[in-house]
């Protein structure tokens, strides 16, 4: 079992700048000790209230489609679970996508 994001395997996709700038922060903090820990910690506790405030926006008035990837991307840094989530969120979107282009195409 892989016990850290950058060790899945990543396909044959290209990884943006933006990616390449995580995995480079994630490398250099991704020591033992004290630091893994607050790490850890900081990331759960960020990326939690993302995710939660994208929940509450599923019933209140805002972008939840958008924030609730974007806190699930936040905790993938550092817990499987998340990534699981994650992927199984953008494959759905991906589907959804390519429903919605089939639909436009056979009503026109």
């Amino acid at each position: 079992m892989q016990s850290h994001w950058n060790d899945a395997p990543h396909g044959d996709e290209p990884r943006d700048p933006a990616s390449e700038a995580v995995a480079r922060w994630s490398r250099r903090f991704a020591g033992s000790g004290p630091l893994r820990l607050a790490r850890r910690i900081g990331i759960g506790v960020v990326g939690s209230a993302v995710l939660g405030v994208g929940v509450v926006m599923l019933v209140a008035p805002g972008p939840a489609f958008v924030v609730i990837p974007l806190g699930l991307g936040i905790l993938a840094l550092e817990f499987e679970w998340a990534q699981r989530w994650l992927v199984r969120v953008k494959q759905y979107a991906r589907d959804a996508l390519r429903k919605g282009e089939r639909d436009d195409r056979s009503a026109s």
